[in-house]
């Protein structure tokens, strides 16, 4: 008998969200894939195994998902978490840079997906990461846009990849201690924690947790959704 309960690939598992993702799922007991680029993580667990992938290349797009496919033969759960914020306003973006922010935040993944998607089990689970950016807007306005294809890429799937597949996606505020929140300085986390009825943010673990949870068949009427949270700040 298979000790693992699951088969799951995180796709982006180097940022500081998917190591927290990573951790949560194999002391679940769940048999692990979980893709780095530049920096392979350093931690190591039985029942995880990491693999390369440049979300910039089309042949390692393609080459990461033969491979998986005759790894795993039957995906359980992918959850995609990448994301490029350059933070820049649409005066300060190049034409490369924008191909660049389209490409890793949706258009690798989307393609990603369509190699992937014949794996996937029945009563499987697809998780996207989208921002609150996507909803409200942002200073960036590409990074927003980006944000924005997920979300109509997951409503789409959502109609025509059940009953085998649910599809959903989570559109936090700013998260604690994330990458991003470090790169701010201490007035900008003061704005985006006021502006927030709780007063407060979800921190990494918190959306690990969350994460895990939505993947429990207890949700497996959840389909198409763009979860947000973010304390209310925005409705």
């Amino acid at each position: 008998m298979n000790k693992f309960k699951r088969n799951i690939v995180i796709i982006g598992a180097s940022s500081s969200i998917g190591h927290a993702v990573v951790k949560n799922f194999q002391k679940n007991g769940d048999k692990v894939i979980a893709t780095f680029n530049k920096n392979k993580p350093q931690t190591k667990y039985s029942s995880v195994r990491y693999k390369k992938l440049d979300l910039s290349s089309k042949s390692s797009i393609k080459t990461f998902a033969k491979s998986n496919n005759k790894e795993l033969a039957k995906i359980d759960i992918i959850i995609f978490l990448p994301s490029l914020l350059p933070g820049k306003s649409l005066d300060d973006y190049k034409f490369d840079l924008i191909d660049e922010v389209i490409n890793i935040n949706f258009t690798s993944q989307a393609l990603l997906f369509k190699y992937l998607r014949k794996s996937l089990n029945n009563e499987s689970s697809v998780l996207f990461m989208s921002s609150i950016s996507s909803m409200r807007g942002s200073y960036d306005p590409i990074y927003a846009a980006s944000k924005s294809a997920i979300n109509g890429f997951v409503k789409s799937l959502a109609k025509w990849a059940a009953p085998c597949s649910r599809v959903n996606a989570i559109a936090p505020g700013l998260i604690k201690n994330s990458s991003m929140y470090l790169q701010m300085n201490e007035d900008r986390r003061k704005i985006h924690i006021d502006e927030s009825p709780t007063k407060t943010l979800t921190s990494i673990n918190e959306l690990a947790d969350i994460i895990l949870e939505l993947c429990d068949p207890k949700w497996s009427n959840l389909n198409g959704q763009i979860i947000n949270i973010n304390g209310g700040s925005f409705v």
